[in-house]
């Protein structure tokens, strides 16, 4: 597997669960995720020597390779990055907050965090940082062993809550002044029938998701402005079944078709229900669409605000609304991009390389493509303007 191809196969929640002793509050009541203090533009790339395929990447691990981070189209840092280290230029691997780059390593029986090239965290044991945040001067992790049983969550590396089955279900996040995740787990029942419990955190301190016994499973919790969210599958009723607070809302699929990778967005301080709908009933027919639902006031009903029907290729979110780009449709060539209702089709020949190469503000979004048809030379589209960088490689993230 190529370093483009792992690109597409960032490690999925499982259903997971957690356990942790109570700890003092984790993050300040008027602390937020910490963001660039101005519209500084940040992106980051992997570099090639010239004239290497690394689409074809016949020597991915033989290779050296640079991560290059810019400022407003700017380079202002350059990583050499060793062989026996090229997993970091996965796009999972590094991360960009607050205009930093952090990078995860594996060696020596650790696993380090650096930022900027600078050792930052260090602690016993491989892990797969499968989520990460910045808040303050503090970084928070969700770490997967390398036995890929269970999930640690780290503040500063120390460990602050684990369990040895299960995983974090989604991300970490700031809510109200605390910082939030949910987790499952699994049980055997005296029947031998597999049974799931639910947990959510905040600022560390554990409680049980308080469920109806009709409940068959969780898919997604999300609490937002201190209500809690759940999109969950309830016994004989068809689709998904939305808790917010003490409200309820029903997501139907209508006949024949089924939901899938159900989750909850946040943009233009509002909560979405998102998941992708299958239409049609064999291999041949079949295809998926996204939808973004939000809850109809003083109804049982929701609205669907977005139908997509072709593959989501990235997604963004800000203060103002939510960015996406779209695949190709049956007979184009171009990757269409949406914001807020607007959209803007690429010329046909750029193609995206990473999902996370795509970032909004609410009055633009900047993208990362290849122009395959020019060497699959690197280009960045900034608020409609194409602008071409001199290197061999691709950008991997993108933020303001």
């Amino acid at each position: 597997m190529t370093r483009v191809q792992k690109m597409f196969f960032c490690l999925l929640a499982l259903m997971a669960a957690a356990s942790c002793e109570k700890v003092d509050t984790i993050i300040n009541k008027d602390d937020k995720p910490s963001v660039p203090q101005s519209q500084d533009f940040y992106f980051c790339a992997v570099a090639f020597d010239p004239g290497y395929d690394w689409i074809r990447d016949s020597l991915y691990g033989n290779v050296d390779t640079q991560l290059l981070l810019f400022k407003n189209h700017k380079k202002i840092l350059t990583l050499n990055v060793g062989r026996n280290e090229s997993d970091v230029t996965a796009g999972d691997m590094h991360r960009l907050d607050g205009g930093n780059l952090y990078t995860f390593h594996h060696s020596g029986g650790k696993t380090k965090i650096r930022r900027n090239g600078e050792d930052l965290i260090a602690f016993d044991g491989y892990e797969y940082i499968s989520d990460f945040l910045v808040s303050g001067d503090c970084v928070y992790t969700i770490g997967i062993p390398s036995s890929n049983k269970g999930w640690n969550f780290r503040k500063d590396g120390e460990l602050m809550a684990s369990e040895e089955s299960g995983a974090v279900m989604g991300n970490i996040y700031a809510d109200m002044g605390q910082l939030c995740f949910a987790a499952a787990q699994a049980f055997r029942s005296s029947s031998n029938e597999t049974v799931y419990r639910y947990y959510f955190y905040a600022d560390g301190q554990k409680e049980d998701l308080d469920l109806q016994a009709n409940v068959k499973s969780v898919h997604a919790v999300r609490r937002f402005n201190g209500a809690m969210n759940i999109l969950q599958v309830e016994k004989n009723i068809d689709g998904l079944v939305w808790i917010q607070g003490k409200s309820s809302f029903l997501i139907d699929a209508g006949d024949g078709n089924f939901i899938r990778d159900p989750s909850f967005i946040v943009a233009a301080e509002e909560i979405y229900a998102h998941a992708q709908v299958r239409s049609g009933y064999d291999d041949r027919t079949q295809f998926w669409n996204d939808f973004f639902w939000v809850p109809v006031p003083g109804t049982n009903a929701v609205a669907n605000r977005t139908t997509v029907s072709t593959q989501v290729l990235g997604m963004c979110t800000d203060e103002h609304g939510f960015c996406y780009a779209l695949s190709p449709w049956a007979g184009s060539k171009k990757i269409t991009v949406y914001m807020n209702g607007q959209k803007e089709e690429m010329s046909e020949n750029f193609r995206m390389v990473s999902p996370f190469a795509l970032c909004c503000n609410g009055k633009k979004f900047c993208i990362g493509l290849n122009d395959m048809e020019n060497g699959a030379a690197p280009v960045i589209i900034d608020g409609g303007q194409v602008k071409e960088y001199d290197f061999n490689g691709y950008f991997t993230r993108l933020s303001y």
